[in-house]
């Protein structure tokens, strides 16, 4: 986590930037930093290893966290009001995505995205007694038990919708897109998640197959460890 952190910062500096730099004049390969990309990837790294660490804590202990104070999810709650007001735009000319720029760019992972970040999820977990009812239900449990592969099918989706706005709304492909609307918007909509519920189910189902019983007894701790926790 250190380390981890450690490249975050380095890259609100311009990590990313130097070792482009380097990249092109050692492979000779001149392509534009724009070009590779929206993500700043030495930042979002930290986004994966906290995942990855908060996950294989849940995982190995009773509870993910210690009790969180009252007065500290109070002020994750007012903080959380406070980003959503900037990004409405509810607080004034001063206090918007576009005036807070960098620190609060999701590209960048900026600083003032990572305690917007980290105040939604402490709120998140304060209340999980009501959340989860809510969201432990189908097709979310599916979805997520098969998350990685309807990420990347999303994205053909997401291409498909870029075609109905060629399409319907006749710009060309460097031009601002529009909002897609009416029945296209709705069909679209559907279709992606019907598509990827399908998707999703498929694959649950072809890693049930290919588990062994032997598998199964050795994963029932845990999924005890995970309802008790719940």
């Amino acid at each position: 986590m250190l380390a981890s952190g450690s490249v975050w910062l380095m890259a609100q500096f311009g990590l990313r930037d130097v070792v482009h730099h380097w990249i092109v004049r050692m492979a000779h390969l001149h392509i534009p930093l724009q070009e590779t990309g929206a993500f700043n990837l030495f930042a979002w790294q930290m986004i994966w290893i906290v995942g990855i660490w908060l996950g294989a804590r849940s995982a190995t202990r009773e509870a993910t966290f210690r009790r969180i104070p009252n007065w500290v999810a109070g002020l994750c709650i007012a903080a959380c009001v406070f980003f959503i007001g900037v990004r409405w735009g509810w607080l004034g000319p001063h206090l918007t995505q576009t005036a807070l720029s960098i620190q609060l760019d999701k590209w960048q992972i900026g600083p003032l995205r990572v305690v917007n970040l980290v105040t939604f999820s402490i709120a998140a977990y304060w209340f999980r007694k009501h959340l989860v009812p809510v969201l432990a239900i189908e097709p979310f449990l599916t979805l997520g038990k098969a998350s990685l592969r309807v990420f990347c099918a999303h994205v053909a989706f997401v291409f498909l919708g870029l075609a109905f706005l060629v399409r319907d709304v006749g710009q060309d492909v460097g031009a601002p897109p529009e909002q897609l609307h009416g029945l296209a918007a709705a069909v679209l909509l559907t279709g992606t998640f019907v598509a990827l519920f399908l998707m999703a189910r498929q694959e649950v189902r072809r890693r049930q197959a290919r588990r062994t019983p032997r598998e199964l007894n050795q994963n029932e701790p845990t999924r005890a460890l995970v309802r008790s926790s719940q």
